[in-house]
């Protein structure tokens, strides 16, 4: 009785000194627990004072259940020392938005940042790429410029030996942001190049547009040599404005011409070219029969007027170019559009500008005086011939600033005496030609004899002849 007893006290012990020990693990694992706690809430709190608080005023719940109505769910925004800002939730995610897009746009180079071209060589650039996060590839987009000295050119001109080129590829995405990068391009000297091609004659051709007289260019083609002196063929190739072209350069065909020769060695092609222009730069030429022209008045007709096509054809206009636009102006550049009228005197600055489709522009300008007729005509005798010695043959010419000669009416006299001709004999002309038979004179001995003609105009304006012609008449 007494061993069991015994038994019993000790396992009591055990089992009390075992609780005792779950007890401690127990308050070693709670402080634990409670010390890892601490840690990050201090963590989290450093957290929140380097950052800008911001204070969601929805549940959570609300906003997965209302995700559809994200315009009225709103975040307070409170910046560092300042008033308490509202903000949409939209906004607040855009401005997460932007700075996770940051320089997302990469613009890179195919191949080398810098090239060297053989002289004379074909130069094939590589291009570049562009990729953008949110656009995708953007290589299409990329714009090319090629810069020499700074100047903005066409292409690369291998042929330019020892220059340097500068190819600029920009880019820009769809948010505005912009890249760009560069390839340096060096033309060797013709010596480095394994061929060596050489142009004969110029360079640059210019020849001037010309139809009337056309002429054909005499190509004078170019040579191609290996470094050690052997000669190698050399085909040609002709363009027109870009286009393949195979007829002869004739300066009645305008554009630009490129002549381009090619050596192929090694596998590795070697062009030069010409460039031969035809262009017009030839103004067209306009010439008048007179720098002023004069119109009667006619005030008893209001209606009477001198008409733009009238005052065109005063005009003469040649050119090379058949495709002429004219324009009539007056000297203050302002284009006619009415008819001039001969009611009223008056006096009138008339240009025409005539330009081809080259733009080659030139002018003239004329007078047009609208005026009374107060002067007489000029009149002219002269003696045309003496036939069979039976008769002679006169004609009167007569000029006047306002009739044509064919409108005046012309008459002459046969006197005795030049210094009185007052009582001499009109004889009236049905046109400016007459003869006189020496059987009109009718004297039995020789005789002299003075012949003078007259002239009217339309204003009834007369005037003699500046010439009286001695006839001396035999029987």
């Amino acid at each position: 009785m007494a061993m069991n007893n015994v038994v019993e006290n000790k396992e009591r012990e055990e089992n009390k000194k075992g609780l005792i020990i779950f007890i401690i693990v127990l308050i070693l694992l709670l402080a634990l627990f409670i010390g890892i706690r601490a840690l990050s809430d201090k963590k989290d709190n450093k957290e929140e004072e380097n950052e800008q608080p911001i204070e969601d005023v929805v549940d959570k719940e609300e906003e997965d259940e209302d995700e559809t109505t994200e315009e009225e769910s709103t975040y307070v925004y409170t910046p560092t020392k300042s008033n308490t800002v509202t903000k949409t939730k939209n906004e607040v995610k855009e401005e997460e938005k932007t700075e996770v897009e940051q320089d997302t746009l990469t613009l890179r180079l195919n191949g080398s940042n810098v090239v060297y071209v053989d002289y004379a060589s074909t130069y094939i650039d590589e291009g570049a790429y562009a990729i953008d996060t949110k656009d995708g590839d953007l290589s299409i987009s990329i714009v090319k410029t090629i810069y020499l000295d700074g100047s903005v050119v066409d292409q690369i001109d291998t042929t330019n030996e020892n220059a340097t080129y500068t190819i600029k590829y920009v880019v820009t995405n769809s948010r505005g942001e912009t890249k760009e990068v560069e390839r340096t391009v060096i033309i060797r000297a013709p010596e480095s190049s394994e061929v060596i091609l050489t142009l004969n004659g110029n360079k640059e051709e210019k020849i001037e547009y010309n139809v009337s007289n056309p002429t054909v260019y005499t190509d004078l083609g170019a040579t191609a040599s290996v470094s050690g002196g052997e000669s190698i063929p050399v085909t040609t190739s002709i363009t027109l404005d870009g286009s393949a072209y195979t007829g002869e350069i004739s300066s009645e065909t305008k554009g630009t011409y490129v002549i381009t020769y090619t050596a192929s060695y090694n596998g590795k092609d070697y062009s030069i070219a010409r460039t031969v222009v035809v262009a017009d730069t030839t103004a067209p030429v306009i010439t008048t029969a007179s720098d002023e022209y004069k119109y009667l008045v006619d005030t008893e007709n209001p209606d009477a007027e001198i008409t733009l096509e009238e005052i065109e054809k005063l005009f003469t206009v040649t050119d090379e170019d058949s495709n002429i636009t004219n324009i009539l102006t007056d000297e203050e550049n302002i284009e006619l559009t009415t008819n001039i009228s001969l009611a009223t005197e008056g006096e009138y600055k008339v240009v025409l500008t005539s330009t081809d489709s080259s733009n080659n522009t030139s002018s003239k300008t004329i007078t047009i005086k609208v005026m009374e007729d107060t002067e007489v005509p000029e009149v002219l005798l002269t003696d045309n011939s003496y036939i069979d010695q039976t008769f002679y043959q006169f004609e009167i010419t007569a000029t006047d600033d306002y009739s044509d000669s064919e409108n005046m009416t012309y008459s002459y006299a046969i006197v005795e005496d030049p210094t009185n001709l007052e009582a001499a004999v009109w004889n009236e002309l049905t046109g400016n030609t007459f003869t006189m038979d020496k059987a009109e004179i009718n004297s039995p001995t020789a005789v002299t004899r003075y012949v003078v003609g007259k002239a009217i105009d339309e204003a009834g304006n007369e005037s003699m002849s500046k010439n009286i012609i001695e006839v001396f008449i035999e029987p």
